[in-house]
């Protein structure tokens, strides 16, 4: 369930040259669906923070590709 709400194909990139974000100059790109994703993110937070968390049984679903997938949305434009 996590993975199908936290792993999605990422938009173009708004600037073809991949020139830096400059804060003072360019205006932030927002993902319409940051409030459904940002919720995602919360609870994801949370069961890994919760006293019940079970790494063991996390195991199974948390593979190397999941990390990888989860790392590979920080190649991302939003601010």
């Amino acid at each position: 369930m996590f993975a199908t709400n936290l792993f999605r194909t990422l938009p173009p990139s708004s600037n073809p040259n991949g020139a830096e974000f400059d804060p003072e100059e360019d205006e932030p790109t927002l993902e319409a669906a940051w409030p459904h994703l940002q919720l995602v993110y919360e609870l994801f937070l949370r069961l890994l923070e919760s006293p019940e968390f079970q790494p063991n049984i996390a195991k199974k679903y948390i593979d190397q590709k999941f990390v990888l997938q989860l790392l590979e949305l920080f190649d991302t434009e939003d601010p």
